[in-house]
């Protein structure tokens, strides 16, 4: 695994990608209870499930969005189900449409929390949203081995319906961040944050000692505490890697910075040459020495600070937005899965994949 991964260990910072979801249609009804024909309802919005099943069905026969999907995973990093079903082109897989369905659900959350601050998606926001999401296309598709660069030409080979959702998901997302950013940027609060805790934004140099074992990370985390070397304590503990002999930096104007959840945070306060408590992310172990430590100015700190503000806005618009999907706010049909309140999730069925209504 490679050092850089860790330089946010504590809390991964979330990746901004392109939403992979449909939105097919919006009813009149008031009503949160769906009709026999809708895969799911959410307040006004009624999805239906002729429609859904027949888009993703097409879609999951379209080569060259199958392709992107594939690549798009590769690039970020971030595994998503495979669309196709076990029959391959032509059936849905289950758990493909409930995690779906799980991000319609959602924009419908966030749209009506933006509505409801007098801040709707507007036609000219689906207009930029769309040249953005081609945009988004292209760079993935054009550094993949996709036959198809042209991400309008494999927008245009999508149902139309298909795309509007896309299109959408994309300016709400878009109209999130931008609300995130403008609450972190009020006048006077990146200041007082600064002021707070300045050595959260150090350039903070350390080497990282980790392993897959809690028991070999803790003894040369005692070891190194004892007095021994950092090659030492790596020596005697067997399967503990150290990022020794080349300290990794991380500062507000590095790639790897989140003063929320990464080095700093994790090594306020710790003394040059002592190990930090130990984290863990994704089955690993590891914690911190800082080797040198740089106290930075608030002029060169803004622009991370306000980063890592707007990275605070974007779960409390998160957390507000599901007060708008309650259980009884959202109703999924039984064939697609069960709304999940709690945790905002629809829980899929495991059955047979899905097949054309045809």
């Amino acid at each position: 695994m490679a050092r850089g991964t860790f330089a946010s260990i504590g809390g991964v910072k979330r990746i901004s990608v392109v939403v992979l979801a449909i939105v097919i249609s919006v009813g009149a009804c008031v009503f949160a209870f769906p009709a026999a024909g809708n895969a799911a309802s959410v307040h006004r919005w009624h999805l239906s499930s002729k429609t859904y099943k027949d888009d993703l069905v097409a879609v999951s026969r379209n080569a060259d969005f199958t392709c992107y999907l594939t690549a798009l995973s590769t690039s970020t990093g971030n595994a998503t189900p495979s669309i196709q079903g076990p029959g391959g082109p032509g059936t849905i897989s289950a758990t493909y449409a409930a995690s779906d369905l799980t991000g319609l659900i959602d924009t419908q959350g966030q749209l009506s929390y933006l509505a409801n601050l007098h801040n709707p998606v507007t036609s000219s926001d689906l207009d930029q949203a769309r040249t953005n999401l081609i945009g988004a296309l292209n760079q993935t598709l054009q550094g993949s081995s996709c036959p198809t660069t042209s991400g309008l030409a494999v927008l245009d080979s999508l149902p139309p319906s298909f795309v509007d959702l896309l299109v959408t998901q994309q300016a709400v997302q878009t109209a999130v961040n931008t609300l995130a950013i403008r609450e972190a940027s009020k006048p006077g609060l990146a200041f007082a944050f600064y002021r707070f805790q300045p050595s959260l934004w150090d350039t903070v140099c350390f080497n990282l000692v980790y392993s897959q074992s809690p028991q070999a990370v803790s003894a040369a985390q005692q070891a190194i505490g004892g007095g021994q070397s950092i090659g030492q304590a790596v020596s005697a503990s067997q399967g503990v890697v150290s990022s020794t002999p080349s300290p990794e930096c991380v500062g507000p104007n590095t790639s790897l910075f989140s003063a929320s959840y990464g080095v700093q945070r994790n090594t306020v306060g710790l003394p040059i040459g002592q190990p930090s408590q130990i984290v863990s992310a994704g089955g690993t172990y590891a914690f911190y020495i800082v080797t040198k430590r740089t106290p930075n100015t608030f002029a060169a700190s803004r622009a991370a600070i306000i980063n890592d503000l707007a990275g605070q806005a974007s779960r409390v618009i998160d957390a507000k937005s599901g007060t708008y999907l309650s259980q009884d706010d959202v109703v999924v049909n039984s064939q697609f899965g069960r709304w999940q309140a709690p945790t905002r999730t629809v829980a899929g069925q495991v059955d047979p994949p899905l097949a054309p209504t045809h």
